[in-house]
Parts: C-alpha cells; sequence; structure tokens
C-alpha cells in the first residue's frame, strides 16, 4: 500500500513492528508508542539510532547482506516478552518526562540565577 501520508502515530499504536530505516522521526515515535522496531539503516545517523535502540531492547537491527533469514531472526526477537516490557517501560518514561519547553526555562532560570 503506498499513500502519500502516514499517521505514525495511529499506525504505530496497531501494528506488531515498525519496520523502517532508523531515522530520529520515526525511531522516536515508535518509541513513544511502544511499537517494537525493526531496523534497516542506509546513511547518516540511521546506524547510531539502531545501536542505540538495540542497546535499550526495543529494536532490531538488519545488518548487510539483508538476507530472508537475518529478518526472520530479528522479527523474532522483537516478538519476544522481554523486548515487549521493554518498549512499554521506555514509553512510560516518555510518558513522564516533562514538557522539553519547561525544562529549558528551568534550566536558562538556573543559569540566571547562579550568575547574579
Amino acid at each position: 500500500l503506498s499513500v502519500p501520508y502516514a499517521n505514525f502515530e495511529l499506525l504505530f499504536k496497531r501494528a506488531a513492528l515498525a519496520a523502517h530505516h532508523g531515522g530520529i522521526g520515526t525511531s522516536a515515535m515508535a518509541l513513544h508508542t511502544a511499537c517494537p522496531q525493526l531496523i534497516a539503516p542506509n546513511a547518516h545517523d540511521q546506524f547510531d539510532n539502531a545501536v542505540r535502540l538495540e542497546k535499550l531492547g526495543v529494536a532490531a537491527m538488519i545488518r548487510k547482506p539483508k538476507s530472508v533469514n537475518s529478518w526472520l531472526k530479528a522479527i523474532k526477537v522483537l516478538e519476544s516478552r522481554q523486548t515487549r516490557e521493554n518498549c512499554l517501560r521506555y514509553q512510560e518514561k516518555l510518558v513522564q518526562q516533562t514538557d522539553g519547553s519547561e525544562l529549558i526555562l528551568n534550566l536558562l532560570k538556573n543559569t540566571i540565577l547562579a550568575k547574579a
């Protein structure tokens, strides 16, 4: 199915996993929706994002060569109870975080007060 736009938040909430290139926006939305990630990076920061998400236990990276067996092995990891628990744990951490603008304001306020 090819569509000009897809709302990742709505899709990832209903998906068993998100297969993507490892861009930071897609990675963040999958984390936000507790969706396990199957990442096949191509360039730039995608490799680093994939490695970091693998370390969190919420993603599996497909490395070259991208064989059918490597895809199946990665999917098996993502279907595990441990991966699901990790996804839910990091989703909860994201939900608990304060608004980024509030954090920045507090940092600026503390910096200004420290200089006064």
